[in-house]
């Protein structure tokens, strides 16, 4: 018997994967590829791939007007949509994911594509192929309601992006609002940013706890493990993506794939320090599937 809405309970698999508090020096490593790029083949088997390491995997949803991404994730979400690649596509491969890989899937959205769609019917195809979240880093907490009624009708997790100078009323808002996590920029910069992290986590962490139990997740900017490792003192969860598409989009096809895929098992062994070699808990994604 196939399952319900009722039954799916999507965000179950993100609570195991992404557990708030976790150690000091541990972390979830989170993925970031975008859906239909280079094509909706090639993306199946990088998600995939990554999958098998992270335990998130967020997928973007193309969109022409990418003001809030850098030049690696604007590529690839241009050319997804030169592919042909529409929002009703992303379902499928979320489906896929969800079958596939144990991670938890995420997606992450510009608000204009899920308003086009309807908030609704996003928010149920996305519990129908099982995804966890979203997070729709331009939609102000304060113009949330018409999306957060429909996630919580379908049981759809709201992720927000929270800037580490948030006002305590603004920090108030979002705590309230969210029950995913709460994703903090590591720079002040857009994705892809090369230049070193530049905002002070310990300080941005600890007013986010204050505020509410949820995970803290901590992206852009982040090149290698050990910027991961520093991160992963203080925060539940390490955002790469544009690291990994640099790799596929220099040498597109199963090389770049497989590029990528040993960078994101370089991640997982930074963020899991404490198991030995040969430990049959050794599995980079440290959580039973769901």
């Amino acid at each position: 018997m196939p399952p319900t809405l009722s039954t799916l309970r999507t965000g179950d698999r993100l609570d195991r994967r992404l557990p708030a508090g976790q150690p000091p020096g541990q972390a979830t490593l989170a993925a970031f590829a975008m859906a239909g790029a280079p094509d909706q083949r090639e993306v199946r088997t990088l998600l995939e791939a990554l999958g098998r390491h992270a335990g998130v995997l967020e997928v973007g949803l193309p969109y022409s007007d990418p003001w809030l991404d850098g030049p690696v994730v604007a590529e690839a979400g241009a050319e997804a949509l030169r592919a042909g690649f529409r929002t009703a596509d992303l379902f499928p491969l979320v489906e896929m994911l969800r079958v596939r890989t144990p991670a938890a899937i995420t997606v992450m959205s510009y608000w204009n594509p899920v308003r086009a769609f309807g908030p609704p019917d996003f928010a149920r195809r996305l519990a129908e192929a099982g995804g966890s979240a979203v997070l729709l880093p331009d939609l102000p907490v304060e113009e949330a309601e018409p999306w957060l009624d429909a996630a919580h009708q379908y049981g759809i997790r709201t992720s927000f992006l929270v800037s580490p100078d948030c006002s305590p009323r603004r920090l108030a808002l979002v705590a309230a609002a969210a029950d995913g996590f709460l994703y903090l920029p590591a720079a002040r910069a857009v994705s892809g940013h090369r230049g070193g992290l530049d905002v002070p986590i310990g300080e941005a962490v600890r007013r986010l706890r204050q505020a509410c139990g949820l995970p803290v997740a901590a992206g852009i900017g982040i090149t290698c493990p050990q910027q991961a490792v520093a991160l992963a003192r203080t925060v539940d969860c390490v955002v790469v993506g544009s690291a990994f598409l640099r790799l596929t989009q220099a040498d597109p096809g199963p090389g770049g794939i497989r590029a990528a895929e040993a960078l994101a098992a370089g991640f997982a062994r930074a963020l899991r320090p404490q198991r030995p070699t040969g430990d049959p808990g050794a599995d980079p994604v440290p959580f039973p599937p769901a």
